[in-house]
């Protein structure tokens, strides 16, 4: 849809709040010369939105965008996305999955996932009050959005649009909400909370009996001293008490925020190597990439509040 009808069509904003903030990690690591943010000519795009453009929506849905590429947490602020209909005004979350750990429609998924649905990374916009059904919405998104090695958004692809006259683009997504397909009946129980301790339970990411963190095991090797997961008070200690930033500016753990956490970032591989920005190897090292089920726990576990 074209900028001039957009702007013919009287409509208020949900304005949505985000708080982004750092993380922290460490494991066997080399220095890398591979710095963050040279310069890139490179761009991301926006490959696939829930809902669709023009598509229906349930009035407790959220949107999500998936992008090509990964984009820098502290790249998208509060005054970047909003969404709204008619005169009304509520308030709205942005949530953000470095990489994607949640389905599709955002279900939480088991340590067997074999692989994430979108290739990037997933900007979710959640409205604090359900929509309401029969009406059309419009997302719009500023192009603030960085990309993991200082991509700038693709603004050629579909979507993008800028006022007559301004040098300023934003990407646009229409709705209609439609009636709930759930039947009535009593709430779902929520999921069970992740604690560092299932994550060492047999067949875990941290299961002692898996070869994949001797290296974090064996207090001889040096990875021990950086990173010890002999047992879960251990790697708590080492995890959530260390406040140091890491190599990508981040904390090894920021609780509720997997993606500012340094721990994901050194589990993460782009073309088999370690992100940009994190010295060293990506862990597991080698060509023992980390499966995306034990990603997925690791990120979990986090979101939950990263309890012992």
């Amino acid at each position: 849809m074209g900028a001039a009808t957009l702007r013919a069509v009287k409509g208020a904003w949900f304005r949505i709040s985000v708080v982004l903030g750092p993380v922290v990690v460490a494991g066997c690591t080399r220095v890398s010369d591979t710095q963050r943010f040279e310069a890139n000519a490179e761009t991301v795009e926006i490959t696939a939105t829930v809902p669709e453009a023009g598509g229906p929506a349930f009035p407790d849905m959220s949107v999500r965008l998936c992008w090509s590429g990964l984009i820098d947490p502290q790249s998208l602020t509060d005054v970047d996305a909003v969404v709204g209909s008619g005169s009304l005004l509520t308030d709205a979350r942005l949530g953000f999955e470095l990489r994607p750990w949640t389905s599709v429609d955002g279900e939480h998924l088991a340590g067997d996932a074999s692989e994430p649905w979108c290739d990037g990374s997933v900007v979710t916009v959640t409205p604090k009050e359900p929509l309401t059904a029969g009406v059309r919405y419009r997302m719009r998104l500023a192009d603030a959005a960085v990309g993991w090695q200082g991509e700038s958004p693709n603004l050629d692809t579909p979507g993008w649009d800028s006022a007559e006259g301004s040098d300023t683009f934003n990407f646009f997504l229409e709705f209609d909400v439609v009636p709930s397909n759930r039947p009535p009946g009593p709430p779902e129980d929520p999921p069970e909370t992740l604690t560092l301790a299932s994550l060492f339970e047999n067949g875990a990411v941290f299961d002692p009996q898996r070869a994949m963190c001797s290296c974090h095991r064996d207090p001889d090797d040096d990875a021990n001293l950086r990173l010890d997961l002999s047992s879960p008070d251990a790697a708590f200690e080492d995890l959530l008490f260390d406040s140091r930033l890491r190599d990508t500016g981040y904390p090894m753990v920021t609780p509720r925020r997997p993606s500012e956490s340094f721990l994901l970032h050194k589990v993460l591989r782009e073309d088999g190597e370690a992100l940009p920005g994190v010295f060293g190897n990506a862990m597991p090292p080698g060509d023992n990439a980390l499966p995306y089920g034990d990603y997925v726990m690791l990120a979990r576990w986090i979101e939950d509040g990263a309890e012992r």
